[in-house]
């Protein structure tokens, strides 16, 4: 096995029981803050991302999009 592989692993447990213990709220930022402060973790936000879309049947890989409009105000 392969260090990379032993630390995805690891780091796909820590997700999935943070996940559960929200109860399913938690998104990849709430995830990834609590990786850090409580498993003294720094893991990208793009391999946070790829494990929940592996677990995505557990655990839905959804990202929040925001939609920004332009008003057009006459002076």
């Amino acid at each position: 096995m392969s260090i990379r592989f032993l630390r995805r692993t690891i780091v796909a447990d820590d997700i999935g029981k943070i996940h559960l213990r929200s109860r399913g709220t938690y998104g990849r930022r709430r995830i990834q803050a609590a990786l850090l402060s409580e498993c003294d973790m720094v893991v990208n936000h793009k391999l946070i991302h790829s494990i929940m879309g592996e677990l995505q049947p557990w655990i839905p890989a959804v990202v929040a999009t925001v939609r920004i409009t332009r008003c057009s105000v006459k002076h």
